[in-house]
């Protein structure tokens, strides 16, 4: 059995011991084929179908697509979650998808985390005001002067 693993969406060579393609980012591998299969040459014009002719001469391989996300590489989820974060300054609900694209960009590839940890950085500072202006909102509920009549 051969050792040599091939990324099946962008056929680039991958080392032994990865659990993702560096080049793409998708995930899971699978191990290359031991031996390739061989090509069988396609007519040019169809042969015409009879009413004898069975289903199954008729069908052609099945391939599957790729997983949905599956080209999207850490350094798009970073600046995807940076752009959230920048937006979330005025916009202040964005920054929660800007925490959650950014913490899953930096479980993916290490390559753009730069931009993920300023996102989430960002975020989490328009996160912390949020919460701070919160509580002293609360604060000033709880301790407002009640009218006497």
């Amino acid at each position: 059995m051969s050792d040599r693993r091939i990324c099946e969406y962008c056929r680039s060579e991958l080392p032994p011991d990865a659990t993702y393609c560096p080049h793409c980012g998708a995930e899971p591998v699978r191990p290359a084929p031991v031996t390739p299969t061989p090509v069988t040459p396609v007519p040019v014009t169809p042969p015409p179908v009879t009413p004898t002719t069975s289903p199954q001469a008729t069908q052609q391989e099945i391939v599957p697509a790729p997983a949905v996300g599956a080209g999207l590489t850490s350094q798009t989820l970073s600046i995807t979650a940076f752009v959230l974060a920048l937006v979330g300054l005025a916009v202040i609900i964005t920054f929660i998808p800007a925490l959650i694209v950014g913490i899953i960009a930096l479980k993916k590839e290490p390559k753009g985390k730069v931009f993920a940890w300023i996102a989430i950085g960002i975020s989490g500072g328009i996160m912390l005001i949020v919460v701070i202006l919160a509580i002293t909102t609360l604060i000033q509920i709880i301790a407002a002067p009640k009218p006497w009549y």
